[in-house]
């Protein structure tokens, strides 16, 4: 049998956690699981954690029914993530920062946010090319610790209110 890679949206309205529970165990069992897309779903924090047993995932896009807040050492465990995107995910700064683990991390969206010193967290992250804050709210220094990123090669942030602090740092990128 050949390899596969396998892209699931798991995306649904109503799903009820017990359900959910369930269907993340029986995906942690995927060997080829590559891309997961969770929107509106009542997934918990120890079921994602269990999916980052395999390795595998490489994408992952989850807006769940509840902020996650600072809850997120399941995303954290996910190591392989090359691709992630929290829009609507409601992690906060704490929450954030707990995502440094995510070494491979090469395009990180986070749209409608309003973070301050969580963001720091890409700054340890080697392989981050991309970054996406449309329509977000950050504190001053998020420019500073941007700027630090030396592959950094795409940064999107229409709908940005920019200090001009903020442009001058821009202008030395």
């Amino acid at each position: 049998m050949g390899r596969f890679e396998l892209n699931w949206d798991l995306s649904v309205s109503a799903i009820e956690y017990p359900l959910c529970s369930v269907t993340a165990m029986l995906l942690a069992k995927v060997r080829n699981l590559h891309t997961l897309s969770l929107h509106a779903v009542d997934i918990g924090n120890a079921d994602l954690a269990r999916l980052g047993t395999r390795g595998t995932i490489r994408r992952l896009t989850i807006s769940p029914r509840v902020s996650l807040g600072s809850a997120t050492e399941g995303i954290a465990a996910l190591t392989s993530l090359e691709y992630l995107n929290v829009t609507g995910a409601g992690i906060d700064d704490e929450g954030l920062i707990k995502l440094r683990t995510l070494i491979h991390l090469r395009e990180f969206v986070f749209n409608h946010s309003q973070v301050n010193s969580g963001l720091e967290f890409l700054v340890d992250l080697p392989e981050v090319k991309t970054i996406k804050l449309v329509k977000s709210q950050f504190g001053t220094d998020v420019m500073k610790w941007l700027k630090r990123l030396s592959g950094l090669e795409k940064l999107n942030l229409s709908g940005c209110p920019i200090a001009a602090s903020a442009v001058q740092t821009l202008a030395e990128f």
